[in-house]
């Protein structure tokens, strides 16, 4: 307040003895900081440190790696086409109409990148130490198997309630399992 550079030092000085008072909570908030522009949301600083112990990490199906809405089952070409090159085009066409099945097509086009995506975040996942991937859903034992597969998921568990979803978390961690979900 006094524009004296000497005060302001003998302050902090006395104030922020110890470096750790200064640095721990700057980290926390540049890394919360960080998440949030990855779209990911942490609570705090103890959060951040449970991630870096975890081993499994537990994925719900719907809405985090899949979406429920109309899809495109299969792409047929025609004119020596090939699919990829159909779907990038009717994408193209499609994406500027606001109906579910124009949605489904923009969708369908984005998802060829995701599912490349998501099974390098999986390969990262486990680079950083991360033993297991699972994912839990409501859906069916056949639909579960096949986006797992598609994914690369390690395990999963179909027709599960969200009640269920609770204790197969608990299950793990009793067994001495570090769990992200």
């Amino acid at each position: 307040l006094t524009r004296n550079v000497t005060r302001a030092l003998s302050v902090l000085m006395v104030d922020f003895s110890c470096a750790l008072k200064l640095a721990m909570p700057l980290a926390v908030m540049s890394a919360m900081r960080e998440a949030g522009r990855e779209h990911i949301t942490v609570k705090g600083g103890r959060f951040l440190e449970a991630t870096a112990k975890a081993d499994t990490i537990i994925f719900d199906k719907t809405g985090t790696l899949t979406h429920a809405c109309p899809q495109v089952a299969q792409i047929i070409p025609f004119n020596g086409k090939n699919e990829a090159e159909m779907l990038r085009l009717a994408a193209c066409l499609e994406e500027h109409f606001p109906h579910s099945m124009a949605n489904a097509v923009v969708e369908a086009a984005r998802r060829r990148g995701l599912r490349h995506e998501a099974k390098d975040v999986f390969s990262a996942l486990r680079r950083l130490g991360v033993k297991k991937t699972v994912m839990l859903t409501g859906d069916s034992p056949r639909t579960a198997a096949a986006i797992a597969a598609q994914l690369g998921v390690d395990d999963f568990r179909a027709g599960v309630l969200p009640a269920d979803k609770a204790e197969y978390v608990t299950a793990l961690r009793r067994e001495g399992h570090t769990v992200l979900m």
